[in-house]
């Protein structure tokens, strides 16, 4: 019923916004992705200073297309953004992860469908008033995931939420398997402690969680405090049953 709502719900979209596209049909107004234009990293030189802010950081040129962009996935039923891009990795020009960072161009707004490991998950609020009027937006969270493709680069997804009972951090040894269907949005240059790196940005809904078998507990302070008791208990007891039995040997007797 949710499914055919959406549907109908995108059949009443305002006639002036574009639908010729796959994002149109969610409702996100294509037009809005002009103000924040996507190159390569390999173009830097070939852009002047201010082109370059709009293309790898994020500005106030993003407040719009970024945060429509996420309002519109994460009104989408649940599972739908994954069947989508499931659908998108059957078609002529599946998307691959090195597409992520060499083409950000041709696979911009286009779904796809990522498998790895999420070694940050940070909750991002919104500080600001407006934003939640505006879209309904008052937090979400940074997904940084690292494939097998990605060759030890992050992917950084954006989600409206995340499955029950799963953890954030980025601690050193933060490690959770997930799969996640998302939207590219740009290339984002972030500074960190070893220099300049850069990262593709992707939009989602939320993601699936594939929780790692959780190893046994330590025991509790009452189960080892017996543990030592019954062994001391066994200890005395073999002794005492030797000290008989060399009693009884020798014929001592009390």
């Amino acid at each position: 019923m949710s499914f055919l709502l959406f549907l109908f719900s995108s059949l009443l979209l305002d006639a002036d916004s574009p639908r010729d596209t796959w994002l149109g049909n969610l409702g996100f107004d294509v037009r809005l992705f002009d103000q924040v234009p996507v190159s390569r990293v390999t173009e830097l030189d070939s852009h002047d200073e201010e082109t370059n802010r709009l293309m790898f950081k994020f500005t106030d040129a993003d407040y719009e297309p970024f945060y429509s962009l996420l309002r519109a996935v994460s009104e989408t039923p649940p599972g739908w953004l994954e069947e989508e891009a499931a659908k998108w990795q059957h078609t002529e020009k599946p998307i691959s992860v090195t597409d992520l960072f060499n083409r950000p161009q041709e696979t911009r707004g286009k779904p796809v469908l990522l498998h790895g490991t999420a070694k940050r998950v940070i909750l991002t609020p919104v500080t600001d008033s407006e934003t939640p009027s505006l879209f309904g937006i008052d937090h979400y969270y940074q997904v940084y995931l690292f494939t097998e493709q990605s060759r030890g680069n992050p992917i950084v997804v954006c989600v409206r939420s995340l499955p029950e009972g799963m953890p954030v951090g980025s601690a050193s040894d933060f490690a959770q398997p997930i799969t996640v269907a998302a939207v590219p949005y740009k290339l984002w240059i972030y500074e960190t402690r070893e220099g300049p790196h850069y990262a593709p940005v992707l939009v989602g809904r939320s993601l699936v969680w594939h929780p790692m078998p959780t190893s046994k507990r330590p025991p509790s302070e009452f189960a080892l405090a017996f543990s030592y008791a019954a062994f001391f208990t066994l200890i005395f007891l073999w002794f005492a049953c030797r000290l008989w039995s060399r009693r009884k040997k020798f014929g001592v007797r009390s």
